[in-house]
């Protein structure tokens, strides 16, 4: 007995549902199995990967917290008091001159030749990637630059933390 692709599709759209199928639903399935080989080893693999997922997925590991709470405790002392730099660093004025050239680069796009192209055949639609794209390039520029500058910006406009980490 024979079953036609959308036959077994429909089938296995019924055992990867999240609803539990209704009596007929389970007997289709079970009878659809019964004929049908390769619809049953799909069946058994996804069992098996939801066992897999739901039964023991990560193994237990009773003594992970005491370590990583120990070797944060341990990186935590070695540098107090002192002064960590990143080698090759921008300097502040770096940074100034890297986020005009950014402001004026994603100002001018609109203007260049290819782009009208490639927006008059895409339509507006084109509009949404190009504006999620510059505004992601401008907050990963801004919170870099902040990053990197905290301590000298807070220093700079007085918020100092009152309070002692410890």
């Amino acid at each position: 007995m024979g079953f036609d692709s959308d036959g077994c599709r429909e089938i296995l759209d019924i055992v990867h549902g999240r609803e539990e199928p209704s009596l007929f639903g389970r007997m289709r399935v079970g009878v659809h199995l019964l004929a049908c080989p390769e619809c049953a080893e799909k069946v058994e693999r996804f069992g098996l990967c939801v066992k897999t997922m739901t039964e023991g997925f990560l193994p237990d590991s009773p003594g992970l917290e005491e370590g990583v709470m120990a070797a944060i405790a341990e990186e935590e002392g070695a540098f107090d008091g002192t002064e960590v730099s990143v080698p090759g660093g921008f300097s502040l004025g770096g940074w100034v001159v890297a986020g005009v050239v950014l402001l004026v680069s994603t100002a001018t796009i609109f203007f260049g030749v290819e782009f009208r192209n490639v927006a008059l055949a895409s339509g507006m639609s084109f509009m949404i990637p190009v504006g999620i794209t510059v505004g992601i390039a401008l907050t990963v520029y801004g919170a870099i630059f902040i990053g990197s500058h905290l301590k000298r910006l807070s220093e700079r406009f007085g918020l100092e933390s009152r309070h002692e980490v410890g």
